[in-house]
């Protein structure tokens, strides 16, 4: 039986990520990153660079509008996006724009509009407004790859296993790349494969059955590279505290589908989304004990 006092609100619980896979990160280098990231999904290229100037009028607005950075910049690019198709233009988007009053209104446009349908507002619901396609949305295939993962932890750790290794033998070509760099769990289980593939390479006789298990080897390194690619791109650090704020959001949908409140067992603050899937498992088992 659960003692409240053993108990912490998912509400209060933090995810490293960002401390764990890139330490010293700070709020200007953030914004810069998210700026990369939501160019490249929205208007499919690399942004110019952001000026100190942008950057400090971008964390000024978003203080006083009291929503994060990457909401206001995600806005002014849906905005211009818009703007293009609706006059068949392909006109480049000039960072000086986040920095004028034009930014705020594009952001009070799109958080109207996600309030009256889904009634809230983040990163993933302002891409379903503006009707980006779901390849272009990076916080959507986040979360779907976080709510697949999720599942099979808990579930996982229940059986009797505390890795996810077998969802990526089995689900790996569902999981976003972008997801899979920022999984510690993941790029330790990539670093243990090149040698078993060779070896099972090497058994097989048969000429048509090698090349079909090539073909098959090639499809997965090609994604595998792609997440290994990701690590380093200019958007990482703002997928990983992307990744961070959904943890605890999916978190919950998980905490309702198992049927506890939402709370866990202690500790609040976790390195690794795998330790708070843990947690729910945990509170899980203990919740079923009888008093």
């Amino acid at each position: 039986m659960l003692e409240p006092a053993q108990l912490v609100p998912l509400r209060n619980v933090r995810i490293n990520l960002e401390k764990h896979l890139f330490p010293g990160g700070n709020e200007r280098r953030l914004v810069r990153s998210e700026f990369q990231l939501y160019h490249r999904a929205v208007l499919r290229k690399p942004g110019k660079s952001l000026g100190d100037d942008v950057v400090s009028a971008i964390i000024t607005n978003a203080n006083n509008a009291k929503v994060e950075p990457g909401q206001i910049i995600l806005a002014a690019l849906l905005a211009h996006r818009r703007g293009n198709e609706e006059g068949k233009e392909d006109r480049p988007f000039y960072p000086s724009a986040l920095a004028g009053p034009s930014s705020l209104r594009h952001l009070a446009f799109y958080r109207e509009e996600c309030a009256r349908r889904y009634g809230t507002f983040d990163a993933s619901l302002l891409g379903d407004v503006a009707q980006l396609p779901s390849n272009h949305n990076i916080s959507k295939r986040l979360r779907d790859s976080e709510e697949l993962a999720s599942r099979w932890a808990i579930d996982s750790y229940l059986g009797g296993a505390e890795n996810l290794y077998s969802l990526y033998e089995q689900r790996e070509i569902a999981l976003d790349p972008w997801w899979l760099a920022t999984e510690p769990s993941y790029l330790r289980w990539v670093g243990r494969l090149a040698e078993q593939d060779a070896d099972e390479l090497a058994q097989v006789e048969d000429a048509k059955d090698f090349e079909m298990m090539r073909s098959g080897m090639h499809a997965l390194k090609r994604h595998r590279h792609r997440a290994v690619i990701a690590s380093k791109q200019p958007a990482f650090p703002a997928v990983v505290s992307m990744r961070s704020k959904l943890v605890v959001q999916v978190a919950l949908i998980q905490a309702t589908h198992f049927g506890l409140s939402h709370s866990v067992l202690v500790p609040p603050v976790y390195d690794k989304p795998t330790g708070l899937w843990h947690a729910i498992a945990r509170t899980i088992i203990a919740s079923r004990k009888p008093i």
